[in-house]
C-alpha cells in the first residue's frame, strides 16, 4: 500500500489546491452557504455538539497552482451548541435559518444566525411523529416565498411542513415502511427519494402518490445499503445510485428500472459504515461524480461513464403536468418504510429515498401518488440506499447508491428501470449506512461523488466506459483523510460526509470521523494524456 510520504509527494501533482482543518469534533454535515462559506456540526452522543459557520481559505479564489496547504486558515464566523447529535443540516435559501435532524429523532430543530453577533441560536422545533430509537428523519428544503421542510425516516412518514406556520402542506399518505437513505428536492413541485434497499423514486407533489420509481435494486448488488443523487443538468444519465459494496448505477429518470450503466467501483471491501456512504455529482463538470464512505483502505474516486448512442436528453417538463393546487394536504398513509433522504426539487415537488432503495417523486399539490420504483434494483442484497436528484442536464438525473457499492442512474420518467447500474470498487459494504452519500457535481455535467465506505471520496464521470462491463473505475480518489491521520490508533478514519463547491467545478469539501475537514481541488489527469 502507498505510504503517507509517497502520497504527499504525489499530491503536488494530483491537487490544484489542498487545505486541512481540525474541528472540535467529527462532523457528518457540510452545508454550503454561498460559495465561500460552509456549515459543520458535531454528531457525538451524550455531549454538546457545536454548529459552526466557516469561511473557506481566501487562497482558494487565487487561480495559480499553490500546491499543498494543510493549514488552519478556515475562519469561524458564527457558532452555536446543540444537546443532540446532528446528522443533517440544511440552510434555508435567502434566509438566516437552518434546520437540523439527528438523534433522538423525535423533532427537527430550527436555528437562526444572529445578525448582530456571532451566535447561532435555536428558535423552535418541528415535531416528528416517527419515534423510532435508531432512526432519524431525512430532510430537504422547498425554497419558495413560504419555505417548507420535507422530512421523514420512512416513506409512510413523509411530510412537507411550512416553516413559518408549521402547518403540514403535504403527506405521502401511504403505509409503506421502507427506510429512507436520502431525500432531494428537484424543483418547486418535485422531489426524489432513495431507500436504503436501493429503491428510487421521483415524486410530483401536485399529484397523488404515484412516484416514478424502480422496484428493486440493480443486478449485481449483494444486499448492501444504497444512496443516490440526481444532478440538475448535463449530458447522459443524471441519476447516480451507489451501493455499499461499490456497485455504481447510472440511470435515466425516464426509465428507473433499467440503468443506463452499472459498474463496480474499485473498493477493497464493502463500506464499514453505510451511513457514511455518499455519491455526489460535480456541479461544474459535465460528467464527473465522487463517492466516499467505502472501506478504510480505499480512496475517493472520480468516474466517467459513457452512454448508448441513441440516448436522448431528458427534459424537465416531462416530470409532471402543471396543475395548480394551493397548499393541498393529502390524506395520511400508513406506509412505515424508513427514509434515508429527502430532497426538495421546486416549490411543489420533492423526492424521497427509502433505506430499502425505494425512490419517489411527490407533487405536494396532489394527493399522495408519487412516481416511484416499488423495490430496489436487482442485484442488491438488502443493503441500505441513498439517492440524489440533480436539477437539470442531459441524461438520467437521479443517482441511487447502495451500501454494498451498487450505483444506479435513473430517469424520473421511468424509475422502475435504471438507465445504468454499475458496481463501484468498494472493498467492503459501508460500515455505517447512515453515512452513505452520493452527490452530483453542480458545475460538471456528468460527474458525481460517493462516500461512506471508508476514508476516501470517489469521483466518477458517468459518461466513461472504462473498466469491465458492470464495473467502473473512479476518475479520482481523495485519500487525504487516510494519509494525514496522525492519531496513531492504527484505524483509518471514515469519511462522514462530502459536498461539492457550488461553482468551482472540481472543488470538494470532505469530513472524517477523526474531526478532519479537507477542501480540495482535484486535477483531471486525463487532460495530460
Amino acid at each position: 500500500m502507498e505510504s503517507a510520504e509517497d502520497w504527499l509527494v504525489e499530491s503536488l501533482r494530483l491537487y490544484q489546491d489542498f487545505h486541512a482543518f481540525d474541528l472540535p469534533g467529527a462532523t457528518r454535515v457540510l452545508e454550503w452557504i454561498g460559495d465561500k462559506g460552509v456549515f459543520v456540526a458535531g454528531y457525538e452522543k451524550l455531549k454538546k455538539n457545536e454548529i459552526l459557520h466557516l469561511t473557506l481559505p481566501p487562497r482558494l479564489s487565487v487561480k495559480e497552482n499553490q500546491g499543498l496547504f494543510p493549514e488552519r486558515d478556515f475562519k469561524v464566523c458564527h457558532g452555536g451548541f446543540s444537546d443532540r447529535s446532528i446528522f443533517d443540516l440544511k440552510h434555508v435559501p435567502d434566509t438566516r435559518l437552518l434546520v437540523t435532524s439527528g438523534l433522538p429523532g423525535c423533532y427537527l430543530q430550527v436555528w437562526q444566525i444572529a445578525e448582530d453577533s456571532d451566535v447561532i441560536e435555536a428558535v423552535r422545533t418541528i415535531a416528528v411523529h416517527e419515534k423510532e430509537g435508531s432512526l432519524w428523519p431525512r430532510i430537504a428544503i422547498f425554497s419558495s416565498v413560504a419555505p417548507g421542510v420535507l422530512h421523514g425516516a420512512r416513506l409512510s412518514g413523509l411530510k412537507v411542513v411550512d416553516l413559518e406556520s408549521q402547518k403540514v402542506t403535504y403527506t405521502s399518505g401511504v403505509s409503506d415502511s421502507e427506510e429512507l437513505s436520502s431525500l432531494q428536492v428537484l424543483d418547486a413541485d418535485t422531489f426524489a427519494f432513495c431507500c436504503t434497499s436501493g429503491r428510487l423514486g421521483l415524486v410530483d407533489t401536485r399529484q397523488k402518490w404515484a412516484p416514478a420509481e424502480n422496484v428493486s435494486p440493480s443486478p449485481g448488488s449483494g444486499g448492501g445499503r444504497w444512496c443516490a443523487e440526481v444532478r440538475g443538468q448535463g449530458p447522459g444519465p443524471n441519476i447516480a445510485s451507489l451501493c455499499s459494496d461499490g456497485l455504481l448505477c447510472l440511470l435515466d429518470p425516464r426509465d428507473l428500472r433499467h440503468p443506463v450503466r452499472s459498474v463496480r467501483c474499485p473498493v477493497s471491501a464493502p463500506s464499514p459504515d453505510p451511513e457514511l456512504l455518499r455519491v455526489t455529482w460535480a456541479p461544474a463538470l459535465d460528467s464527473c461524480l465522487a463517492i466516499s464512505g467505502t472501506a478504510e483502505q480505499d480512496f475517493a474516486l472520480l468516474f466517467e461513464l459513457s452512454l448508448p448512442r441513441d440516448y436522448r436528453v431528458l427534459r424537465k417538463e416531462t416530470l409532471a403536468p402543471k396543475v395548480k393546487v394551493t397548499h393541498r394536504e393529502s390524506p395520511g398513509v400508513s406506509d412505515s418504510e424508513e427514509l434515508s433522504s429527502l430532497q426538495v426539487l421546486d416549490a411543489d415537488t420533492f423526492a424521497f429515498c427509502c433505506t430499502s432503495g425505494r425512490l419517489g417523486l411527490v407533487d405536494t399539490r396532489q394527493k399522495w401518488a408519487p412516481a416511484e420504483n416499488v423495490s430496489p434494483s436487482p442485484g442488491s442484497g438488502g443493503g441500505r440506499w441513498c439517492a440524489e436528484v440533480r436539477g437539470q442536464g442531459p441524461g438520467p438525473n437521479i443517482a441511487s447508491l447502495c451500501s454494498d457499492g451498487l450505483l444506479c442512474l435513473l430517469d424520473p420518467r421511468d424509475l422502475r428501470h435504471p438507465v445504468r447500474s454499475v458496481r463501484c470498487p468498494v472493498s467492503a459494504p459501508s460500515p455505517d449506512p447512515e453515512l452513505l452519500r452520493v452527490t452530483w457535481a453542480p458545475a460538471l455535467d456528468s460527474c458525481l461523488a460517493i462516500s461512506g465506505f471508508d476514508g476516501t471520496v470517489q469521483v466518477y464521470d458517468v459518461t466513461s466506459r472504462d473498466g469491465m462491463e458492470g464495473h467502473v473505475e473512479p476518475l479520482f480518489t481523495h485519500r487525504g483523510h487516510v494519509f494525514l491521520d496522525d492519531h496513531g490508533t492504527g484505524l483509518a478514519p471514515l469519511v462522514t460526509t462530502h459536498t461539492w463547491h457550488p461553482r468551482k467545478p472540481r472543488t470538494l469539501l470532505s469530513a472524517a470521523s477523526d474531526a478532519s475537514v479537507h477542501v480540495w481541488d482535484w486535477v483531471d489527469l486525463r487532460a495530460s494524456r
